[in-house]
């Protein structure tokens, strides 16, 4: 029986949007099994929300379907295996659509190629008013849809693959798992698993990731942070970055967030570092060493086995501190709070961020590499060739 597998497209896209999802239909194409087909199947009619609006630009490049009523999605359907991608997150807008997924038996397939990322443990002290956003917003809407999951009305995701094992103990350990949201879960390995060429970058900077103070994932989630936290943040920053070029004699580059809102102080640090927008991948390739707060491109510093140290503050916001404090839970990780950081010296400091190869080696064995005989793309192809 032929595999159909589609691309679900619902709500409205911004260009960086637009972008991403070109990349992602661009991936799957490769992934794919040859005797199937891609299809990206647009149910906008079926959300409760602003409806997906690029249709244009998908068509010129992709098999697009735009379904108007129920007959469409029944010819599509009918007598073939039918798998869905781009539903992983669920919320309330989406009922209707995840109604007619399960009417129609399309499998739900998740894909998480990143690797290792930080979850919300809340261990740290959160105010009451971020705990309730947190129990009313999310963790509501979570409960409904599994609810409904549980209850054979909209569906769970049949196939999920994921490159950490950290992430697959994670979901095994939530009570939530009893319920089979996840029906099965696939071990794979990361996308930067995909050759294996060495990395021949020299060494020559000091990068900084930002995760972004203002970033709209930290803004929407939580109670805005104010602005006197904001200053001390930048100010503490900007002093130990300053200090960091000058103990460790190079030069620093500051990746900004793409998506964050930066302050109009910020041009301080225009003026006195090297930053950039983007590719910070490349510069990650060619650094000495990495400093990073929460970010999924931890995955390739240790992947091309850089030099890291997270940094933190009581000025971030909790969201951030929560996930720091995941990241030195689950990894032997250099650490500094820029709040305080006076006692450092050369020596201590090339002492603290010293490298460590079994770090690196475990975090690439237990988060990215899972078969050293496949790169991803190989394993995700094999992988859905013999999904039923």
């Amino acid at each position: 029986m032929k595999k159909i597998f589609f691309y679900i497209v619902f709500s409205k896209f911004n260009n960086q949007k637009l972008i991403r999802l070109q990349n992602y239909l661009e991936y799957l194409k490769k992934i794919i099994p040859k005797s199937s087909k891609l299809i990206v199947l647009d149910l906008s009619k079926y959300y409760f929300g602003f409806n997906f609006d690029k249709r244009r630009k998908i068509q010129s490049q992709f098999n697009y379907l735009k379904i108007n009523n129920f007959n469409d999605l029944k010819n599509i359907c009918e007598n073939k295996k039918v798998y869905g991608f781009g539903m992983l997150n669920h919320n309330v807008k989406q009922i209707l659509l995840l109604i007619l997924l399960k009417k129609f038996k399309i499998k739900l397939i998740g894909i998480m190629s990143n690797g290792y990322f930080p979850q919300a443990y809340n261990n740290i002290k959160l105010s009451l008013l971020y705990r309730a956003k947190l129990a009313i917003l999310y963790r509501g809407n979570y409960y409904f849809l599994r609810i409904l999951s549980l209850l054979n009305i909209t569906p769970s995701i049949e196939y999920y693959f994921e490159a950490s094992q950290n992430r697959i103990n994670f979901l095994k350990r939530k009570k939530t798992n009893k319920i089979a949201f996840f029906k099965n879960v696939i071990r794979i390995n990361s996308d930067l698993y995909s050759s294996n060429k060495k990395n021949k970058n020299k060494k020559k900077y000091i990068t900084y990731i930002d995760s972004g103070y203002d970033h709209p994932d930290i803004t929407q989630k939580e109670i805005v942070t104010s602005e006197e936290k904001r200053k001390f943040f930048y100010n503490n920053l900007f002093n130990f970055l300053e200090f960091t070029e000058k103990v460790l004699k190079k030069k620093l580059i500051y990746c900004k967030h793409p998506k964050a809102k930066y302050p109009k102080y910020f041009k301080r640090f225009e003026k006195r570092f090297i930053v950039k927008t983007g590719n910070a991948e490349k510069f990650i390739r060619q650094s000495y060493l990495v400093l990073l707060s929460v970010s999924t491109l931890l995955n390739n510093v240790f992947f091309l086995k850089r030099k890291i140290m997270i940094v933190g503050s009581q000025h971030w916001g909790n969201l951030v501190k929560d996930k720091i404090f995941s990241i030195r839970k689950d990894i032997k990780v250099p650490f500094v709070n820029i709040d305080n950081f006076e006692k450092l010296s050369k020596r201590n400091y090339e002492s603290k961020i010293k490298f460590n190869s079994k770090i690196y080696e475990n975090f690439i064995q237990y988060n990215l590499v899972y078969d050293r005989k496949l790169t991803h793309i190989e394993q995700m192809k094999k992988n859905l060739s013999q999904i039923t």
